[in-house]
C-alpha cells in the first residue's frame, strides 16, 4: 500500500504538478514572463513589494539600495514598469512619489527583445490614463525628460508591424493607434512631433 502510494504520489507531482512550473527554452519570451511572474512572489524583494503596493517595503528596500530602481527583470523591465503595469490608484501613487525622488526613472525603457524600447508613458496610454500622461508630462522636475519621453520607440517583438498590438512605435502613436484623442491632444500640447 505505501508503495502505491509513493508511486501515485510521485506521478502527480511528476506529471501535473512539476510541468506547469518549469521553464521552457530559457531563451524564449514565455520562459521570460514565467520568470518575472515568479519574481514578483519572493519575498523581500522589489518586485513583491511593487506587486504588493507596499509601500513601507519599497522604501525600506530602496532607502537601503537606492540601486535597485535600476534592477531589471526578466522580460528587460524595471520596478517602476510593473508599477505603471499594475495601474492601480496605489500603484500610481507609489509612483509619482518614486518618480519625484528619482526623476531620471522616466527615461527607463524595457531592454529585452519583446517589449524593447517601451516606457512608463506607453504604459499609461495603453492603461488609458489620460491623468497619469498628463502629470509625466507637465511636471516642471520632468521637464528635461520629457522629450525622451515623447520619442522612445517601443520597436519589441510584441510591437512588430503587422501584429494586432502595432501601435506606432511612439507615445503618440499608441495613442493614435488606440482611438485616444483626448491624450493625443495632451501629447500635441506638450510637444509630441506628428513626423516622427
Amino acid at each position: 500500500m505505501a508503495n502505491t502510494v509513493r508511486f501515485l504520489m510521485t506521478n502527480i507531482v511528476n506529471n501535473v504538478i512539476l510541468p506547469p512550473l518549469q521553464y521552457g527554452d530559457a531563451n524564449s519570451d514565455d520562459s521570460e514572463v514565467e520568470q518575472q511572474t515568479e519574481l514578483m512572489y519572493e519575498d523581500n524583494t522589489i518586485w513583491r513589494a511593487v506587486h504588493d503596493a507596499d509601500k513601507i517595503a519599497i522604501d525600506r528596500l530602496i532607502d537601503a539600495n537606492p540601486d535597485l530602481i535600476n534592477e531589471r527583470g526578466a522580460v528587460g523591465d524595471c520596478p517602476i514598469h510593473l508599477i505603471f503595469l499594475s495601474g492601480t490608484d496605489i500603484h500610481l501613487e507609489i509612483a509619482r512619489d518614486l518618480i519625484l525622488r528619482f526623476p531620471t526613472m522616466v527615461t527607463q525603457t524595457y531592454n529585452k527583445s519583446k517589449y524593447y524600447g517601451e516606457n512608463i508613458l506607453h504604459i499609461a496610454i495603453a492603461n488609458r490614463n489620460p491623468t497619469m500622461v498628463e502629470w509625466l508630462l507637465s511636471n516642471d522636475r520632468l521637464e528635461p525628460y520629457r522629450q525622451q519621453l515623447l520619442t522612445a520607440r517601443a520597436t519589441g517583438s510584441f510591437f512588430k508591424i503587422g501584429e494586432v498590438s502595432y501601435y506606432g512605435e511612439v507615445p503618440l502613436g499608441f495613442a493614435c493607434c488606440t482611438d485616444q484623442w483626448n491624450i493625443v491632444e495632451i501629447l500635441l500640447k506638450y510637444g509630441a512631433d506628428m513626423d516622427v
